[in-house]
């Protein structure tokens, strides 16, 4: 009964895992939309049945640290953050036991233009507000 708990853990402990920390130029934490793919990309691994995709997402905390504990297949990875506010980022990992990854997100550049605002040189053509209807005639 020893020697099989102890198998266990040593086949658990060993198995890949990965974890990493996002860096954002503006230094504020992530909001909760804030997401990290790990999409495996070994053309061996076949998503379990019922499964739709073999992608895995992930919550990023505030202070932009994710990780997993889920048994990742050994083989290259590739793993995405998915930030709103920031660019796509995304790195190739090959995992093999505990790998760490550091990923560093560009702001998105600002909108030059507003759903409120109009360019300049254009008139706002609202009515006054008032409609005459008339129904067909026959």
């Amino acid at each position: 009964m020893r020697w099989t708990t102890y198998f266990i853990w040593l086949s658990t402990s060993c198995a890949p895992t990965l974890s990493g920390h996002l860096q954002g130029s503006s230094g504020q934490p992530f909001g909760p939309d804030a997401r990290v793919n790990i999409t495996p990309l070994n053309e061996q691994v076949v998503p379990k049945e019922g499964a739709s995709n073999q992608t895995l997402v992930l919550k990023v905390q505030p202070d932009g640290k994710f990780s997993t504990d889920a048994k990742l297949p050994p083989g290259d990875c590739l793993v995405e953050a998915l930030v709103p506010g920031y660019s796509l980022a995304s790195i190739h990992v090959n995992v093999d036991s505990k790998n760490r990854v550091e990923l560093k997100l560009r702001p998105l550049p600002p909108t030059s233009i507003r759903a409120t605002q109009l360019p300049n040189g254009q008139q706002d053509s609202r009515g006054s507000g008032s409609a005459n209807l008339a129904p067909p005639s026959m």
